[in-house]
């Protein structure tokens, strides 16, 4: 993999960082859920259903999966063996954070030895930020069509503090 010899995920190209996020959606949507993805450059401003698991160890960050309420439910019921329609909003919000783990477990397996998952956190847009936006900045991301345009995936790295005095 791209990222086994680093100590953070870092990339020489955009190319690069964009073929290891498509790997990462493959694994998890394609392998395990036997769900189609397509890495796309349209992508939504706003997606409703967020979740975000951090990456604690020599490397802290966090990878976010973002989606819209109809690909999130059509992976929750994917993942459940249901119909959409079925799902109550907890449902789909279990199964999202689910994902966001199973995509940060894939993030951490790529890296040094050394790392753990925290929970994962879902929210709805209606809920607010999910991450401080002081704490973290954004590495990588990109778009994927998944019951059109469906989700996106970032990964995010912990910002490094400036000593007192500093610049």
């Amino acid at each position: 993999m791209w990222i086994q010899q680093l100590r953070k995920p870092s990339f020489d190209s955009e190319s690069e960082s964009s073929r290891f996020l498509n790997y990462l959606m493959e694994e998890v949507f394609t392998d395990f859920l036997g769900l189609g993805v397509e890495q796309t450059s349209s992508h939504l401003e706003n997606y409703p259903i967020r979740s975000s698991v951090g990456i604690e160890g020599p490397w802290t960050g966090a990878v976010v999966v973002c989606a819209t309420e109809d690909a999130a439910a059509r992976v929750a019921a994917a993942m459940l063996g249901m119909e959409p329609d079925e799902l109550e909003a907890e449902d789909v919000a279990d199964c999202w954070g689910e994902v966001a783990n199973l995509l940060a477990g894939s993030v951490i397996r790529s890296l040094p030895g050394g790392h753990a998952l925290t929970t994962p956190e879902t929210v709805s847009q209606t809920e607010g930020t999910l991450l401080p936006p002081h704490a973290l900045e954004k590495l990588f991301s990109s778009h994927f069509l998944l019951c059109g345009p469906g989700v996106s995936l970032s990964v995010h790295e912990k910002k490094t503090a400036v000593a007192a005095g500093g610049e």
